[in-house]
């Protein structure tokens, strides 16, 4: 597992925030390592920017069986107060800009990640345990749950527009995916 928070950790425990960035470059690093080794990993991300739909995109062209797994809160605010709680505990902070940034940034690039990866769960992790809530397999939804969170419902709708802008590449498909990210981004 690469988590770019634990090899901050390890690199520098008394100040992990000050070394996030040597953190991120060897995850980076060993993240290739594996891809061109062909061994299994996984790596945690915020999904925010677009080098996980890349390094999805290179591992899918060699072989690897992608498994996405998406975890979300329904909102930002509740990122916020676990963040908050979390260095009450004396965990790492992360500015509320940056959390309400990513987290928009993140749901944008879920339904290119569902239609690469092999197989999807995605969890909604608002109350005290994790709850799956949608399964795809190569792009497709297999099952959702009876009730989805709005932020799992603006996901499908997204996932709906690309996927008919792959196949059609014009119309309703434009149409939806533009709302989608019109929808998240004002969020």
């Amino acid at each position: 597992m690469l988590d770019p928070d634990a090899v901050a950790r390890r690199i520098n425990p008394q100040a992990p925030t000050k070394v996030g960035i040597e953190a991120g470059r060897e995850v980076l690093r060993r993240t290739e390592e594996y891809i061109q080794s062909g061994q299994s990993f996984a790596v945690e991300t915020t999904l925010s920017g677009h080098q996980t739909l890349r390094t999805m995109r290179e591992a899918k062209a060699l072989g690897f069986n992608l498994r996405f797994v998406y975890v979300c809160l329904s909102t930002p605010e509740q990122n916020i107060r676990r963040v908050q709680n979390r260095v009450s505990k004396g965990g790492h902070d992360v500015p509320e800009d940056d959390i309400r940034r990513r987290y928009s940034r993140s749901a944008t690039h879920v339904p290119e990640c569902v239609r690469i990866a092999d197989d999807t769960a995605m969890y909604d992790n608002s109350g005290p345990e994790a709850t799956l809530v949608l399964e795809a397999h190569n792009g497709a939804i297999t099952w959702q749950a009876e009730h989805l969170p709005a932020w799992a419902e603006e996901i499908v709708a997204g996932l709906a527009g690309l996927m008919e802008l792959v196949e059609t590449g014009v119309g309703e498909g434009v149409r939806r995916l533009s709302r989608f990210v019109a929808r998240v981004t004002q969020n």
